[in-house]
């Protein structure tokens, strides 16, 4: 017998932020580990983790927007989950930030949804994973959209999720007949440069990928047909972009080779910079804005 679908509202916000903060065993190692490595990210990181905490690990990896709900698909996205073809339309996969899939998450997936477009994806993850082991999967999920044949398909990554978005544009496999342009990456808000200090010498993942945001990445090449924009979001409206010891999370030249780095209206504030850039995309505007700067 196959298993139950899990399925969440999309009309409601996140079950997280209506439970009291766990700070679990996992969750209490992870902040000690990252403090004795000097890696952490600065406190209002530590936050997030335990709002992440507070979810458990039991509800992760690939969901799909059907209708009002959010369907688990899997720990893996396979051709099962390939969306109806829609004469063009896009292919829209949302990858939260360290705190989960959030108020604004929620609604940027009911934003896209209510679009119409091929179909809406979210890719929720783990943040004492494997920096690697979620690139990989994020990488696997989004080749496997390609393959599907419902070109383009657009990532929309939120804070440290575009992190990992932004590894894992070099890691997608195009199809052989895949257009220029077939994978769009648009990461919003996020510390590329790392939060608390410049990248490490060897570049090699830490024990867990909370504790890879401290430093920078190198980020490779896109693959194939990939386009990658870099979306910043500015201190004071974005606390999190502040420097540390004079170092800048979105430090403009830190990110994928080749990727514009496009300001965003420097107003909004690190949530509200991933719904102002949904409305974009669902109400077509994006491209010409984009374009514009």
């Amino acid at each position: 017998m196959e298993p139950v679908p899990q399925r969440r509202s999309l009309s409601t916000p996140n079950d997280v932020e209506k439970r009291r903060l766990v700070f679990g065993p996992a969750a209490l190692a992870v902040l000690a580990l990252a403090v004795l490595s000097s890696c952490t990210p600065r406190a209002i990181a530590a936050v997030y983790v335990a709002r992440a905490a507070s979810n458990g690990s039991g509800a992760f990896g690939w969901f799909a927007a059907r209708g009002e709900e959010l369907v688990r698909v899997g720990a893996e996205l396979d051709s099962s989950a390939c969306p109806a073809s829609a004469a063009g339309a896009p292919t829209y996969v949302v990858v939260h930030g360290l705190g989960g899939d959030g108020v604004e998450t929620r609604r940027t997936l009911e934003l896209l949804r209510r679009a119409r477009p091929a179909g809406v994806f979210l890719f929720r993850w783990f943040p004492w994973s494997s920096r690697d082991a979620l690139v990989s999967q994020l990488s696997r999920g989004v080749s496997t959209l390609g393959w599907c044949g419902t070109t383009p398909v657009v990532v929309l990554a939120h804070s440290a999720g575009g992190v990992l978005a932004s590894l894992a544009a070099a890691r997608v496999v195009a199809p052989p007949t895949a257009p220029p342009g077939w994978l769009t990456v648009v990461t919003v808000a996020s510390p590329l440069a790392g939060t608390v200090a410049p990248a490490r010498r060897d570049d090699q993942q830490l024990l867990m990928f909370f504790l890879d945001l401290g430093t920078a990445t190198h980020y490779p090449a896109p693959a194939r047909g990939v386009r990658v924009l870099h979306l910043r979001t500015s201190p004071p409206a974005d606390p999190d972009m502040a420097a540390f010891l004079g170092h800048a999370p979105n430090d403009v030249g830190v990110g994928v080779p080749g990727a514009r780095q496009i300001d965003l209206p420097r107003a909004l504030t690190h949530s509200g910079a991933m719904v102002y850039v949904g409305r974009r995309l669902a109400d077509g505007s994006f491209a010409r804005w984009a374009n514009e700067r």
